[in-house]
């Protein structure tokens, strides 16, 4: 498993590329605009010491706050698991992506992984996304078919276990 984070996400959706999509997903054409419009008019300033400066436009990004700004931002990357490899599962909450991939080689599902982590990787270029690889993480659940383990005579099913978890635990385990 692969944990991604996006690099202040809902401040860099591209607008161009947000209006392409909303109209390749078939939206009205006066929604378009609507949103073209909310989108080209964010603004705003900063006082500071009494003092107020100038109106700076902003040319990228959802309005902070703004009602339709999850949805947007979900519109947005709707499409990152278009080029994903078979086999790789993918979970997004908020700016948050998991890649999830199963397979009972472990050299194959790093194969795997590191295939879906490239077209992560390339979707977040095209799209003008920023990774944040200081919250980039990677974990291993093995499953450990031995057990030496008995009660009343009896071995217990083998059941999944945490094998190893780097960092994600802050080296607790």
């Amino acid at each position: 498993m692969a944990l991604i984070d996006f690099s202040r996400a809902s401040d860099r959706v591209w607008h161009t590329g947000l209006l392409h999509k909303l109209i390749q997903l078939g939206a009205p054409p006066c929604l378009v605009r609507s949103i073209k419009a909310v989108l080209a008019n964010q603004q705003s300033r900063v006082r500071f010491e009494g003092k107020t400066s100038r109106h700076l436009k902003f040319t990228g990004g959802v309005p902070q706050g703004g009602v339709l700004s999850p949805t947007l931002f979900l519109i947005f990357i709707n499409d990152i698991s278009t080029n994903l490899p078979e086999g790789t599962e993918i979970s997004l909450f908020a700016d948050d992506l998991a890649l999830l991939v199963q397979h009972e080689n472990l050299d194959e599902a790093a194969s795997l992984l590191q295939q879906g982590l490239q077209c992560v990787e390339d979707w977040s270029l095209q799209w003008k996304m920023t990774l944040n690889v200081e919250k980039y993480e990677v974990t291993h659940f093995l499953v450990d078919k031995r057990s030496d383990l008995a009660t009343h005579r009896q071995t217990p099913r083998p059941k999944p276990v945490i094998r190893r978890i780097p960092n994600i635990l802050g080296g607790c385990l």
